[in-house]
């Protein structure tokens, strides 16, 4: 199921293309809303948008005709993109970081912190989560969607095996910290990259006619991902320690094969482009 993106012939533009189509498609086919999507175009291409503007209405025109049902992912080229879709909601969770946004407390009382300095820590990670989802914004058009979910994923492989080195060293305040730095070290990475990617590809890679079913099954493996990583984690870090954090590098090595191998680049390309690629590409 390997995708290849290919070469990047579309014009460049100031957002994403994908996502800013989508909300313009919204406006196209609301009523009284042509002139709203007429200005969007306009601020994000320049120029002459007419011809534009009619493909999107004609696409979402179709799209009305048919409602989406479990039997489109018969088709292989839908079908190959939901299971991407879904994948990437899976492999999100999978990276461990609810592990680490909930069980913050328990990982840095198990190096020896106290109770109160532990709880006071983690503050710390929901101050890097929102600085990081910020940075994150301005790096996902300047460097593109699948070069920084790989770069991101390829950081918490890193980041994750130093966590688990790290309880491997002596009992100290010195380890207590380390880990605590390096969890948001992690939290860095996930959030400004892999996380930020993840939602956006979410808006971006469906076509209209199974975009609300599709979001639907990707965000449903999600949560039950995240379900299984919160009941089972517990009992892991009781049970290994520091050896978990080496078991979540090792899905993450997965995911970035996966990423490497599966994942298309979505920038500066039109729901229309996206949709033709997954049309022709391996016998779409």
């Amino acid at each position: 199921m390997a995708v290849d993106a290919g070469p990047d012939t579309s014009p460049p533009c100031c957002s994403g293309s994908a996502s800013s189509a989508a909300g313009v498609t919204a406006l196209a086919d609301g009523r009284g809303r042509g002139d709203d999507a007429r200005a969007v175009l306009r601020r994000i291409r320049g120029g002459d948008v007419e011809h534009e503007l009619s493909e999107i209405r004609d696409l979402a025109t179709r799209s009305d005709r048919t409602r989406a049902r479990l039997r489109d992912l018969r088709t292989p080229w839908i079908r190959r993109i939901v299971v991407i879709g879904v994948t990437l909601g899976i492999t999100v969770q999978l990276t461990g970081v609810n592990s680490i946004m909930y069980f913050a407390p328990t990982i840095l009382q198990s190096t020896g912190l106290g109770t109160q300095a532990a709880l006071t820590a983690t503050i710390g990670n929901g101050v890097v989560s929102v600085l990081a989802v910020l940075i994150g914004m301005k790096l996902i058009d300047r460097h593109g969607r699948r070069r920084l979910i790989i770069t991101g994923q390829t950081g918490l492989v890193g980041a994750l095996l130093l966590l688990g080195a790290a309880f491997r060293l002596p009992d100290s305040s010195f380890r207590s910290y380390l880990v605590l730095a390096l969890m948001l070290v992690f939290l860095f990475f996930m959030q400004s990259m892999v996380a930020t990617v993840f939602w956006l590809m979410m808006s971006e890679i469906f076509p209209l006619r199974v975009r609300g079913l599709a979001t639907g099954l990707a965000v449903f493996a999600q949560w039950l991902s995240n379900a299984a990583v919160t009941l089972t984690f517990p009992s892991l870090i009781d049970a290994l320690g520091g050896v978990t954090f080496f078991l979540f590098a090792a899905v993450n090595v997965v995911t970035v094969v996966f990423l490497v191998r599966c994942l298309p680049e979505t920038r500066n390309r039109s729901l229309e482009q996206i949709e033709e690629h997954f049309r022709t590409v391996r016998g779409g």
